[in-house]
């Protein structure tokens, strides 16, 4: 049974949980703008269901859920559920898209576009995550075979045994230690962090695009080491930064502080 269908139930209860949190900021916020008089300002409309605003805490919203729901038994989140829920988000995005005045549709069509994109994303982090960490519980135990390195420290060979282990830990893993690029919980979040610096983009084509770039380097990060299409993500990975550089020039070293571990990541597998 899909990810989807075995936890729709209890995805559809959290992420409901979470709306009433959205409904209830929402509540406060405009109390506050009713106390200082502002309640005709353009802030009060920030808040309808419709706008780019609540869209996204929605969305935010969902994409917490499956994380919680998945981290709890480290479950995999196969394609088709994957496609399920970003087209539930959509259709959610799309009803509320009929809420919006007519008037506002025309400014509002690229944020919808751009939310769509952004759950998109969001799910394909989570996905990624969870499967690396399945792959790596699944690689962790092989790992004990290569310390036993110990198992001869028995009482005859302790004199050859004992300078190896003060010998090897100076040379192999001081080096290598600092070009360990991330842990997959660092993957996801600087994948999340780059869409971020992505929906900043001016021009909404050159967003889209970009967002998928981000996720063809997410989903890539999901396959199989030898099917890793590596050349392409390193070129996906230059374009994410120069676009974020181009439109934002103060925001292009943070592009490359996030942009440089995740190349790594592919590099060393």
């Amino acid at each position: 049974m899909s990810f989807w269908k075995q936890h729709q139930k209890l995805l559809m209860q959290q992420w409901d949980l979470r709306r009433r949190r959205i409904e209830r900021e929402v509540a406060e916020r405009r109390r506050d703008l009713v106390r200082r008089n502002l309640r005709q300002s353009s802030e009060w409309g920030i808040y309808e269901p419709y706008t780019d605003w609540y869209l996204e805490r929605e969305v935010e919203a969902f994409v917490a859920a499956v994380d919680e729901v998945s981290n709890a038994g480290h479950f995999d989140i196969d394609d088709e559920s994957l496609d399920d829920m970003d087209r539930l988000l959509a259709e959610m995005i799309d009803r509320r898209q009929q809420l919006a005045p007519a008037e506002l549709l025309r400014d509002l069509s690229d944020h919808y576009a751009r939310v769509k994109g952004a759950a998109r994303v969001g799910l394909l982090e989570v996905q990624s995550l969870r499967r690396v960490e399945r792959e790596r519980g699944a690689a962790a135990p092989p790992l004990a075979p290569v310390r036993r390195k110990s198992r001869p420290a028995s009482e005859a060979p302790p004199p050859s045994v004992a300078p190896a282990p003060a010998a090897v830990p100076a040379a192999a893993p001081a080096p290598e230690t600092p070009q360990v690029p991330i842990d997959a919980h660092c993957l996801a979040d600087h994948l999340r962090r780059l869409g971020h610096l992505i929906q900043r983009l001016p021009d909404p084509e050159e967003q889209a695009e970009t967002l998928e770039e981000l996720q063809f380097v997410a989903e890539e990060a999901t396959a199989e080491l030898e099917r890793r299409k590596l050349r392409m993500v390193g070129a996906a990975l230059e374009r994410i930064k120069a676009r974020i550089a181009a439109a934002d020039p103060e925001a292009a070293a943070h592009a490359a502080r996030l942009a440089d571990p995740v190349r790594r990541w592919f590099e060393f597998g």
